[in-house]
């Protein structure tokens, strides 16, 4: 796909500053940016990167027209808009469109029950297997290798990627995507000490994962024991995330890759982690909550605050005690000689008493 920063600036509705017969091929970011493509920037400390790309169509906001440097106006072509990511986004959709997936209806190469109910506009690829009594809402996909257990229900403009398995009875809401290999609603871990040996407590509970909810790659969300195990509207987990049973995960959550949840955890909604945070069991985090990369929250943690380290504190007590454990060695080293000097001075006030004392 190609056009000119003219026909860039009228699909972004964009004013145009600069030559408006560059030729566009493709939308990079600055590092990676040259001279036929374009990218943005939507900062003032961003012209610093500027300078150093080759890029030759920049994307800029609004206010920041008056803030170009004199002499990249001379070099470049700039596109004045609203919010320059969105258009960099939507340029990026411009000049890669999405591969369409085929329309094969329902694949005679795929294992369908006659029990199950399939809607209008849905798409079964071939060697899926809808078992039996599943319900597969509208204009839906279900990629080559997935498996639909029984009695599952699947809502309007769902996408099941390639090899993903929905264990019996599993609720999907509308607009969900589940990426290839997650695994949703396997038994969740649950064992008694009995007699010496770990004996298996069923896992009889379900899944129920609401609308709008994106599921990345090899993630797996165990059933409850009993009840439910909830993923909220609009949550988006990353690749390899793991939630253990009767977890109840508010709205619009964003977990990233290697997070994982003991069972029963709570959270409110707009919580981050990010990677490889870890949760313990019958834990609540509170609502807008932020946790940096490898946290271990071991106790309920108040909404609205960020945390790191393990155990998990506020940002500004982890900072603090990561500064003072970085000192360690030179306070070691401070302490022996202070200890050293102790002992000499007690040798020679020993000393001095026990002249004191023959004196006498």
């Amino acid at each position: 796909m190609t056009c000119t920063a003219h026909q860039l600036a009228q699909l972004l509705n964009a004013e145009i500053i600069g030559p408006h017969d560059v030729t566009v091929t493709d939308a990079q970011p600055l590092d990676f940016a040259e001279g036929n493509h374009v990218s943005f920037v939507s900062e003032q400390k961003n012209f610093k990167a500027l300078r150093k790309s080759s890029v030759g169509v920049v994307l800029l906001g609004n206010d920041l027209k008056d803030e170009i440097p004199p002499q990249e106006l001379e070099e470049r072509t700039f596109l004045l808009v609203e919010n320059p990511l969105d258009s960099f986004i939507q340029s990026i959709q411009y000049f890669r469109p999405q591969r369409e997936l085929p329309e094969v209806g329902i694949s005679p190469k795929a294992i369908v029950s006659e029990s199950a109910t399939i809607g209008d506009e849905t798409h079964i690829y071939p060697n899926a297997i809808i078992e039996d009594e599943a319900v597969i809402g509208e204009n839906c996909r279900v990629m080559s290798g997935a498996v639909i257990g029984s009695g599952c229900r699947l809502g309007d403009n769902v996408t099941i990627y390639p090899n993903v398995v929905l264990y019996p009875d599993v609720i999907i809401g509308n607009n969900v995507i589940i990426h290839a290999n997650a695994v949703i609603g396997a038994d969740g871990f649950g064992y008694r000490l009995q007699e010496g040996r770990h004996i298996r407590i069923p896992q009889l509970g379900i899944v129920r994962i609401e609308n709008d909810v994106e599921i990345g790659a090899g993630t797996t969300i165990d059933r409850a024991m009993a009840g439910e195990t909830v993923i909220g509207e609009g949550t988006k987990i990353d690749n390899l995330v793991m939630i253990g049973h009767n977890c109840r995960i508010g709205k619009h959550n964003v977990f990233a890759s290697q997070v994982g949840f003991a069972g029963s955890t709570t959270t409110g909604d707009y919580v981050v982690c990010a990677g490889q945070v870890g949760i313990a069991d019958h834990v609540h985090l509170g609502t807008g909550s932020v946790y940096g990369a490898k946290t271990g929250v071991h106790t309920d943690m108040e909404g609205g605050k960020t945390y790191l380290g393990a155990p998990a504190e506020p940002i500004e007590v982890a900072i603090k005690a990561a500064k003072i454990l970085g000192k360690l060695p030179d306070m070691r080293q401070q302490l022996r000689d202070l200890s050293k000097r102790m002992k000499q001075l007690q040798t020679q006030l020993d000393q001095t008493s026990s002249s004191e004392s023959e004196a006498a």
